[in-house]
């Protein structure tokens, strides 16, 4: 019988094993090349004030995308808070978390349906960090 030591490697040196962070990377770049079919990506960079040369290296997975970016792009596109926490949860991000500030701005804001520059202003008001 094999130890679950020697089963893991046995797995880990096949061909066809991939990380689970790279695996979930290809996920959420076929996620965000799906949602954002119909959207005018450099447009959405910019408001979004995310680089549009990384932006593209995101959505193409040649760059992973941080929870913050992750964050602006579904406010972008009007998600609701619930539909912001299961992304987060589905994508291997921290949920948010009310006992944090920011966090908890975040959750207000979303809640509220506002846009990227209005959660912005609000944090600055606040002089809580903003989405980096």
């Amino acid at each position: 019988m094999k130890l679950t030591d020697e089963i893991l490697n046995e797995i880990k040196a096949s061909s066809s094993y991939i990380p689970q962070e790279m695996r979930l990377n290809t996920e959420l770049s076929t996620f965000l090349k799906e949602e954002l079919q119909s959207v005018n990506l450099k447009k959405m960079f910019t408001s979004l004030d995310i680089d549009v040369v990384n932006g593209y290296k995101y959505i193409r997975g040649e760059r992973k995308l941080k929870r913050d970016q992750l964050i602006k792009i579904l406010v972008y596109l009007e998600y609701d808070f619930d539909q912001v926490q299961s992304t987060l949860k589905q994508y291997g991000f921290p949920m948010l978390y009310s006992k944090n500030k920011n966090d908890a701005a975040l959750i207000y804001c979303i809640y509220n349906r506002f846009t990227y520059a209005d959660i912005k202003k609000y944090l600055q008001a606040h002089k809580l960090i903003g989405l980096q």
